[in-house]
Formats: C-alpha cells, structure tokens, sequence
C-alpha cells in the first residue's frame, strides 16, 4: 500500500527569519522523503521482520512478567523491521534500561470476558512514531545550554485482543510483532505465531522450514531419479508404472529450474516466492496426475494408498490445499504448516515407492514371496535335520 508524502520543504528566502521549527521542517521532509523512497518498493507481501542484525540470532525478541494485581509488564528488547508504509524500526539498546516497556492491565471483569469469548490471543503492536523526537546521549558538561546530544525516533507498544484491529488496516506507523496467549490463568509468549517478515532468514522457524522444505525438495528429487532407473531398467513394466514414470518426468522437469535458485537464493526469498516454489511443484504433480485417462489414474491413486495409507481422495486435497493456496502474510505459520504436511506425505511416498524390488509391485506379491521364502527354509531347514 502506497502512503503519501506528508512533509513538505521550507520556502527559503534571502532576509527570512529563521528558528528551530524551520529546520525541524527540513528534517521531516528529508525523513518522509527516505520513507516514501522505501514504501514505493514494497507491496503486501514483503514487508515485516527483517532478517536479524549481524551477531544475533532473532530480529525481534520480546518478554512478559506477569503481576499478581494482574498487570502484564512488556518488555521489548529488541526489533529490526519495516512497516507497509516504509517506516524503519531499529529497536537495538545497548543496556536493559532503554528496553521498551508496556504496562498492560487486565481487568478481572475484562479477563472472564475473554474467558467466555473464548479470546485467547493478544497482539503485541509496536507503533513507530517518525517524526517524534526522543532526546537520548550523555550530554557534554562543557557545552552550554546543557542537552542531550541526540535523539531517537519515538516507539510506543500497544495490545489488541486478536482480530480486533485489522492487521491489513494497521497503516504506516504500525506493524504486529508478536501475540501473547493465555495458557490456563497465566499469560504468554506465543511462541508459534510467525510475524510478517521480510525474508525466510527474518524468523528461526522460516530458517528451519527452509533447510526442512530443501531436505523434501531432494528426497523426490533422488526418489524420482531412483523409480526412472528402476523402470527403464525393467522390460515388462505395468500401466502403473508408465504412469509414475510419467510424474516422475514432470517433476524432475520442474525441480531442475527451481532447485539452483532455492538452494544459492532460498534462505532470501519471500516468503510468498518460498511458498510459491512449492505450491508450483504440487502444481505440476497434480496437472501430471490429471493427463492420465481416468481409469488409470484412479489405479495409480488406488496403488499409492496401498504404500502410504492416504486415500485417492486425501491425496488430491493434499494438493490442493497447496495448489490453491492464497497468500496471506499476517499468517505464515498455517501456510508453512500446509507445505510441510504435503512435502512429508510425499516425500514418504516417493520414498516407499523407490525402495520396493520394482515399480507397480504390490503388496500382496511381496506376501506371496515371503511366505514361499519361509516354506523353502522350512524344507532345507527339516532336509538338514534328517542329514544330520
């Protein structure tokens, strides 16, 4: 979203009485000016947590010390991100008493409201107030008048019930960088909720989804080249088979363009463009499965359900869940969830059905097999004993 300049520049003459506010005015222009440069490069998905700065591991990293008269003290310690709007926050103090801090009430009759309203979440919004002008430094004791050398950009947290203010509505000073929860009486960090990020490296569970997404991505890649081998290495091979082959090709067609990029870039893509990786890849497996005439596609579902225990019908939604999928970017965690639940069903089954003698092997002939193998030891084993 798109928000407009608001600062406007000085009108210098020669002979003009000049002040402080005429230089405040020049500085907010600047200001606005370097905000606007920023907000016209972002959309609605790549704004939020930025990756962490060098020698830390998280870019934002809140607490709360929940109080007997029901005060929840929060307690910011650090946060490097953008809102939609453009607006820098850099949030890195070097002692505890310049963390931020809310003192936040919870009434008794608000709390047993919440109760029977079933509202379990808060969110923690960080407002970013640019043109405020928080004086900060040691001041010089030889310089008269006596002042703080400095200033810092002023930042206010705020807490909401969830839902209750549109994150999408939030506008340019605001961005939601946390949730605390209420766990029985007490509350909460709550440690699932992934804020809107920048990148895949804003957040440790995006860096983990990333190298776990990327560990999937070769699974089928190697499972894929594996069933291929077995298939064309086999003279007499079964309808199923052909039609494994078939996805097979489609989906090493596809990891071939994508997996130098997600392997060199990943770890910097958006989450939207990480997301978009794999919602293309269930893409392509389910429009492979939909080449194939009906009658030997439902054998093909029939057959994976025999090796994976996910119905013809699951399997299908599987994909389409992630097919499908609408982006939303004040929700990372459920989408993740989804890619992740598709890859490792896959990836289980592309596993199974790599490791079997053959492809379009069933069950039942590795039953038949191995009760043959015991009636033959059997018969060496009772041929020995007589010998003997």
């Amino acid at each position: 979203m798109l928000f407009p300049l608001k600062k406007i520049l000085v009108n210098w003459v020669d002979g003009m009485k000049t002040g402080k506010e005429h230089l405040q005015q020049t500085e907010d222009y600047f200001i606005d000016t370097v905000r606007d440069s920023i907000n016209i490069q972002l959309t609605s998905y790549n704004f939020g947590m930025l990756p962490p700065v060098y020698g830390e591991k998280t870019s934002s990293d809140f607490e709360i010390l929940e109080r007997i008269t029901n005060h929840v003290e929060i307690e910011l310690r650090q946060c490097n991100a953008i809102t939609a709007g453009g607006c820098r926050i850099n949030i890195n103090p070097f002692n505890h008493n310049e963390y931020l801090k809310l003192d936040y009430l919870f009434e008794p009759d608000k709390k047993e409201q919440d109760k029977e309203s079933k509202n379990l979440y808060w969110d923690v919004i960080l407002a970013i107030r640019p043109f405020d002008r928080v004086p900060t430094g040691i001041p010089d004791p030889d310089e008269t008048p006596l002042r703080h050398p400095n200033v810092n950009t002023g930042y206010e947290l705020i807490i909401k019930p969830a839902g209750q203010v549109s994150a999408e509505q939030l506008g340019m000073n605001h961005l939601i960088i946390g949730r605390i929860t209420r766990a029985g009486d007490r509350m909460e960090v709550d440690k699932s909720y992934i804020p809107a990020c920048t990148s895949m490296s804003s957040h440790p569970d995006l860096v983990a989804y990333y190298e776990q997404f990327g560990k999937y991505l070769n699974n089928i890649e190697t499972s894929s080249h594996k069933m291929l081998q077995k298939i064309n290495e086999r003279e007499n091979n079964s309808a199923i088979a052909l039609n494994i082959k078939s996805v097979c090709e489609d989906l090493l067609r596809y990891i071939s363009t994508v997996f130098f990029e997600y392997r060199n870039k990943g770890r910097f893509y958006a989450p939207i463009d990480a997301i978009g990786v794999f919602s293309s890849l269930a893409h392509t497996c389910y429009v492979s499965i939909d080449f194939i005439p009906k009658k030997k596609r439902e054998e093909m579902l029939q057959y994976f359900y025999e090796w994976s225990d996910i119905t013809p019908g699951n399997f299908i939604d599987l994909l389409s869940v992630v097919l499908e999928m609408t982006y939303d970017h004040h929700n990372i965690r459920k989408m993740m969830e989804d890619v992740e639940r598709f890859l490792s069903a896959f990836s289980f089954l592309w596993d199974k059905l790599c490791s079997l003698e053959y492809i379009g092997q069933h069950k039942e002939n590795i039953v038949v097999a191995e009760k043959a193998r015991k009636i033959e030891n059997t018969g060496r084993k009772s041929e020995w004993t007589i010998l003997d």
